[in-house]
């Protein structure tokens, strides 16, 4: 699942909650899976303003998950950082998505 943001925005849409729903319900059917949460931005914007709207987007979208029902606990997040990319070239290979991935795991 990818939650796409507009240009700009990063307060989540009623579409964009309805996706997260299907996450919340995931996590409650596997209570051993916990989310890597990475935000990736698009080029679009000064490196300031691009990091700021990745912490926006990436804190929205854990406050909505940890709000029904989901531990904080289970949830990493990762906001729009390079060095991040440099360090897990996994991540990397989505460096053109603007949005926010969820990648699972069974252990934290």
């Amino acid at each position: 699942i990818v939650i796409r943001f507009p240009k700009m925005v990063s307060e989540l849409s009623l579409s964009q909650k309805v996706m997260l729903d299907r996450v919340v319900a995931i996590m409650k059917e596997y209570p051993n899976l916990y989310l890597d949460i990475v935000v990736f931005v698009d080029e679009t914007g000064t490196y300031e303003l691009n990091k700021r709207l990745s912490k926006e987007r990436g804190e929205n979208v854990v406050n909505y998950l940890v709000s029904h029902g989901i531990s904080r606990k289970r949830l990493k997040l990762y906001p729009f950082h390079p060095d991040i990319l440099e360090a897990n070239p996994y991540y990397a290979k989505y460096r053109t998505q603007r949005g926010v991935m969820f990648f699972p795991k069974l252990n934290p």
